[in-house]
């Protein structure tokens, strides 16, 4: 009988010994998954940072398109004016030359009519820019 005690106290002990070993094992690797998801959260949170700075970049980019486009569209809608005024000054000093001063008037306001008649309002997002080009 003693021999059948001994061996339940063994086989007990050794029952304790495994559930207190499996419960250290339990505790390490809730401690490396603990780890691993407070890791994984930083990268979540670091992605989503980078993902709004990439956004917010785009939007930048798209709005200095933009921009560029309606700078390049200026100067060409410039250097047109520029050609044309060239050529009325030319119709004007031709009529200036031979001393058809009314036809240089009647030119010349036909050219201001037309003028005040054109408005073209600039828009390129920027409300200082806008006003400098307008």
């Amino acid at each position: 009988m003693e021999i059948v005690i001994c061996i339940l106290v063994a086989l007990l002990l050794l029952a304790i010994y495994r559930l207190i070993k499996e419960h250290e094992e339990t505790k390490l690797a809730r401690e490396e998954l603990k780890k691993s998801d407070e890791e994984l959260t930083r990268y979540i949170a670091d992605n989503i940072d980078l993902e709004k700075r990439l956004a917010s970049i785009e939007k930048d980019y798209e709005r200095a398109e933009d921009m560029s486009k309606e700078i390049r569209n200026i100067q060409e809608q410039s250097r047109l004016l520029k050609h044309d005024m060239k050529n009325h000054t030319m119709v004007i000093l031709s009529y200036l030359n031979e001393e058809k001063y009314e036809e240089a008037k009647e030119y010349t306001g036909k050219i201001l009519n037309n003028l005040n008649k054109m408005y073209t309002y600039i828009n390129v997002g920027n409300s200082l820019m806008n006003y400098i080009l307008n």
